[in-house]
């Protein structure tokens, strides 16, 4: 996100946590400790944390001031022009290794700040991110966001007068943040760093303010910078010519080799010097060393803003890569400059080395160097612009430069363009494998639903497995709920009945409890039969013994008569026995007559005792058949009482299986849905499936035509590069020209 802004009401509201990031060198880092002293005293509770490449982190060891955090940075972002697995990797630790929480402001303070400042703020998301540049995110920065999982910072972008100094960049950073200026730059000396420089100068013989600091072999990264050696030796000579004063060659570790062999080159010519090599951490150190020479003199390095810094005079060599941002702004300073068409090139040098530089003339530096060590410097920074060229070789480099940098803004552009396609190929790759990746898993998702319709196919089989067993199920309930109404109405029938039968046997009780006292009466009855009985009985055993007298008595009669037979003459003797039998005739006859109707009282009585007998063999019978009846009503209960039982088991077996089937319904009322919403799904996966397979051909279509551009914009390219090698020919051919026509004005000049 880009926010234009040249708004000056923004005034920081008291923020807590100011971070800045600032990729630049020693002599950005020494400059910027103005801006930093105006942002300490305008927020003094502010806890400032300042991050840069960790080979200079030691230059916060001279703030006055020191921040509450240095963060010294690993990754030095110039050596990285592409991204790859292990950059990646590297900045993802580099960023976990920053502050938690987030910052009130972000300030990047770079010029020209590289893909890392974009990065770092990307991660930080500060309240507010503010950049003193004009610059835009470059295309490593928009590569390394995606892969990092990043959202661009929301930049300010505070405008920059084209042509100024450095200074007057960070005054802008601070009008725009509404902070007042900080005045003049100053540092400290550590007391350790001034206790070592003067153990070196001891160890070397050399004293305070006795000897010139030179830093010739500077600025690895930007050879064209470097004013030539000979040029260095040539003032040095002269320098000695007129006094013995000491050299103390200055650099660090990556220039100890050239430096030692430049420091013997001197030595050979009789000119005494002498060298520190210092580490990262000893910038301190180094300092020192600057502080205690006489003068310093060497190419436009940090070195010479560090040697100003301390109000050491001296002479920098400057060419036009970056000019006027870093010229001289010490009183006592001086910059020898020879200004060319081609200045401003931030070091892309139209001719491949740095003619600005070398075209600067050992006079003229040695007169102004003479001047500093005579004490004879203005007293206001100084800059002195040569005019070496003439106007048609000046004429050459415009037209070379104008065509050089059409040639690079052309070439930027396709590169530019090259790399937004490749990374739009590379990104189109990615996005094809996520959307194959996409694919493959909504096809593995769909070969899921497909096993999942299948399943919920066979589970809806199998519902319906369920369901005709549910609906058999509520058939046999249904049948059993007839069978148990026919058994209800059977048991009512069988209540009615059971009724019936206990009203039967209520009657048949109340029959017998009649009978019985009928019965109870018969046996009253009974009771005087028997005694009637006993009385025949007795009566029966008086007429046997009446019958036995009786047969005695015929027994005796039969013996009369034969008596009256033997005795027929004895008439009166049978007369009076006669008359005596006439007497037991008679009673005899009335004896007949008890014995008929005793006969008849016991016939009465033998009929009365048979009905009596088949009463109570009727009531017998009656009283087994009622109790068969109650048998039977009583197993018939038992049986109703059963099927009672066996009916509420039913009904409670009935009603699980309702619930069973009710429960049944809801799974296939939910299964059915669920089948719904994976037809759904399916279909949608299906119409996503389309949809992707219609964006892999999409993406297929824009490979190729990337594959085309990218075809078309290489032969562009290789016909830019020839058109590029044919104008560096030309450029060469004019340089020639251009050193044929300055060697014969020197010889012109020589003979005149």
């Amino acid at each position: 996100m880009v926010q234009e802004s040249n708004r000056r009401d923004k005034r920081i509201k008291s923020p807590g946590n100011i971070f800045v990031l600032h990729l630049g060198g020693v002599g950005d880092l020494v400059l910027f400790s103005e801006p930093y002293a105006a942002l300490r005293a305008a927020y003094p509770g502010a806890a400032i944390t300042m991050a840069c490449r960790a080979a200079n982190a030691a230059v916060f060891d001279l703030y006055p001031i020191p921040p509450d955090v240095v963060l010294p940075l690993e990754i030095d972002p110039y050596t990285h022009g592409q991204t790859s697995p292990e950059l990646i990797s590297d900045v993802r630790r580099m960023l976990d290794a920053l502050p938690s929480g987030k910052p009130d402001v972000y300030i990047g303070g770079g010029l020209r700040p590289p893909w890392l400042s974009w990065i770092v703020a990307a991660k930080l998301q500060a309240g507010r991110a503010v950049m003193a540049s004009q610059a835009r995110p470059p295309l490593l920065a928009r590569e390394l966001l995606t892969p990092l999982g990043l959202q661009e910072a929301n930049f300010e972008y505070v405008p920059v007068q084209a042509g100024g100094h450095e200074r007057d960049r960070y005054r802008a950073l601070l009008q725009h943040l509404d902070v007042p200026p900080g005045g003049a730059i100053d540092l400290r000396l550590p007391d350790a760093a001034s206790q070592h420089a003067a153990a070196i100068l001891a160890s070397a013989e050399l004293s305070q303010n006795g000897y010139l600091a030179s830093f010739p072999v500077s600025s690895p990264l930007t050879p064209e910078k470097r004013w030539p050696l000979e040029r260095y030796t040539q003032v040095f000579e002269r320098m000695h010519a007129k006094s013995e004063l000491p050299i103390l060659l200055l650099g660090d570790k990556h220039e100890a080799a050239e430096i030692e062999e430049y420091a013997n080159t001197l030595r050979q010519l009789g000119i005494r010097t002498s060298s520190f090599i210092g580490e990262p951490p000893d910038i301190s150190t180094t300092a020192a060393l600057l502080s205690k020479a006489r003068a310093y003199f060497g190419n436009d390095t940090g070195l010479a803003h560090l040697a100003a810094a301390f109000g050491v005079r001296g002479v920098t060599v400057y060419g036009g890569g970056t000019w006027p941002m870093y010229a001289p702004w010490s009183p006592g300073s001086i910059g020898v400059v020879n200004p060319l068409p081609c200045f401003g090139c931030y070091w892309d040098c139209t001719f491949g080395r740095g003619v600005c530089v070398e075209s600067v003339p050992a006079d003229d530096v040695f007169s102004a160097l003479s001047r500093v060590l005579k004490g004879k410097g203005s007293p206001q920074p100084e800059v002195i612009e040569l005019n070496t060229v003439s106007a048609d070789e000046q004429a050459v480099i415009a037209d070379a430069t104008k065509r050089y940098r059409a040639l690079q803004v052309d070439r930027a552009a396709r590169l530019e363009a090259l790399e937004q396609s490749k990374h739009e190929l590379v990104e189109a790759e990615r996005k094809g494998k996520e959307l194959q990746a996409a694919a493959d898993e909504r096809l593995e998702a769909l070969r899921e639903t497909k096993d999942a319709l299948a399943r919920a196919v066979h589970e809806n089989h199998r519902l319906e497995e369920l369901e005709r067993s549910a609906e058999s199920a509520r058939q046999n309930l249904e049948e059993r709920d007839r069978i148990i109404g026919e058994l209800q109405a059977a048991l009512e029938d069988r209540d009615a009945h059971a009724k019936r039968l206990q009203n039967a046997a209520a009657e048949l009780e109340a029959a017998v409890e009649e009978r019985e006292g009928r019965l109870s009466g018969l046996a009253a009855r009974d009771n005087a039969g028997q005694t009637i009985l006993e009385t025949a009985q007795e009566r029966e055993k008086v007429i046997a013994e009446l019958s036995a007298a009786l047969e005695e008595t015929d027994r005796r009669a039969k013996s009369l008569q034969e008596a009256a037979d033997l005795r027929g003459q004895k008439l009166q003797e049978i007369e009076a026995a006669l008359d005596a039998l006439q007497d037991i005739g008679k009673v005899a006859q009335e004896r007949e007559g008890i014995i008929q109707e005793l006969r008849g009282a016991l016939e009465e009585t033998d009929r009365r005792a048979t009905s009596l007998q088949e009463a109570a063999d009727l009531r017998g019978q009656k009283a087994e058949e009622l109790s068969d009846a109650l048998e039977k009503q009583n197993q018939r209960v038992h049986t109703l009482e059963t099927d009672a039982k066996n009916f509420q088991e039913m009904h409670a077996t009935a009603q699980e299986r309702e619930k069973i089937i009710f429960e049944l319904n809801s799974a296939l009322d939910e299964r059915s849905k669920n089948a719904q919403k994976i037809l759904e799904v399916a279909a949608e996966r299906e119409a996503l499936i389309q949809e992707l397979s219609a964006a892999v051909e999409d993406r297929e279509s824009r490979i190729a035509q990337l594959e085309r551009v990218a075809e078309e914009r290489l032969v562009a390219l290789k016909e830019t590069d020839e058109g590029l090698r044919a104008v560096t020919a030309e450029a060469d051919r004019r340089a020639i020209m251009l050193a044929e026509v300055t060697s014969l004005l020197k010889e012109r000049t020589d003979e005149s």
